[in-house]
């Protein structure tokens, strides 16, 4: 029988904490006929101890761990190495010779176990994650909320007066009544503005298809009256009876 060799330091975490700390290891010889369920209950008194970190089965010549769902094909000559602390209590035969080794080993081709992960972490882990979120998303979302109120606000002042100041000079002396029909529509994402004006019952005006320079010309007037940079005048169109005037809001105001 080839006689054993000192392996390196293997990391061993135990599945009861989330940090890994290095245990003391003791390695044995694999002889001809050995199972990984018989080493594991000839040195831990439990065949199952086989499938603990703390129980490796390891081909010494490449330093290689072998996956514990290869251990139906353990070779004689290679080594099983268990945490002393988990040997001790039992009788281990004699005809299995033990090198101690202890530490921590990074080295060609046998990485440390990962530590075992504490899914209970999760209860209170997952609940703050959601929470700050949450919180998150809300503070982004009531942001674009005032914006949006902001822009809306200004614009509804903004289309009033522009209104008001269009009627003004149309109702003269004229029996109280409207002299037009209005409406504002709003594309807040767009920052636009659009001012639809019509005639009521029994008026012509304002309409583009018989006096669109006076509809231009009132248009300018009111811009110019109200000087209100924020907002810039588009060309105007129709919209059924409606004489729609667009007006987009400056970025940079």
């Amino acid at each position: 029988m080839r006689s054993t060799r000192a392996l390196p330091f293997v990391l061993i975490a135990t599945t009861a904490s989330t940090s890994a700390s290095a245990q003391t290891l003791a390695c044995y010889p694999i002889r001809p006929g050995d199972t990984a369920a018989r080493l594991a209950r000839q040195l831990t008194g439990n065949a199952d101890n086989r499938y603990q970190p703390w129980f490796q089965i390891v081909e010494p010549l490449s330093d290689t761990v072998i996956a514990k769902r290869n251990y139906s094909r353990i070779q004689a000559g290679w080594q099983v190495c268990v945490a002393t602390e988990r040997t001790r209590g039992f009788s281990v035969p004699s005809a299995y010779r033990a090198t101690p080794t202890s530490g921590v080993l990074v080295a060609r081709g046998l990485a440390p176990q990962q530590p075992a992960i504490d899914w209970r972490l999760l209860w209170w882990v997952l609940p703050l994650v959601m929470t700050c979120t949450g919180a998150v998303t809300w503070a982004s979302t009531r942001r674009y909320l005032d914006r949006r109120r902001l822009l809306v606000a200004y614009m509804t002042v903004f289309g009033q007066r522009f209104v008001n100041e269009f009627e003004r000079p149309l109702s003269g002396n004229r029996p109280a009544g409207a002299v037009i029909a209005s409406r504002i529509r709003f594309v807040p994402r767009r920052r636009r503005l659009e001012i639809l004006l019509a005639p009521v019952a029994g008026r012509t005006y304002p309409n583009l298809v018989d006096h669109r320079m006076n509809v231009e010309y009132d248009v300018e007037r009111i811009v110019a009256i109200l000087d209100d940079g924020r907002f810039v005048n588009a060309a105007l169109y129709s919209e059924g009876k409606w004489v729609v005037i667009p007006f987009h809001m400056a970025h940079n105001r």
